[in-house]
């Protein structure tokens, strides 16, 4: 079982699980998610790049790729499509 031990000025132990901290990189990666998302709902633009981007991404995702480079060519796809759409 993974975990890990913080100490608090006084010397008392506190042992955090490691689900609560997925837990805590689940949330924030659901917020940046739902910022972008209202982001693109609010700005308009071309939703079949859009899509086609998001679903590109996924699979960048389920290849193995880390979430910064996926991210990354998420944004160069939308911001190519928004170019030459």
């Amino acid at each position: 079982m993974a975990y890990q031990i913080a100490y608090d000025l006084a010397g008392q132990m506190k042992r955090i699980p490691q689900w609560k901290m997925y837990l805590k990189y689940f949330g924030e990666v659901m917020l940046v998610i739902g910022v972008i998302g209202v982001i693109l709902w609010t700005a308009g633009g071309d939703w079949a790049v859009t899509i086609s981007a998001l679903e590109a991404m996924a699979e960048n995702l389920g290849q193995g790729s880390g979430l910064q480079e996926a991210f990354s060519r998420f944004c160069m796809a939308v911001l190519l499509g928004a170019q030459y759409g």
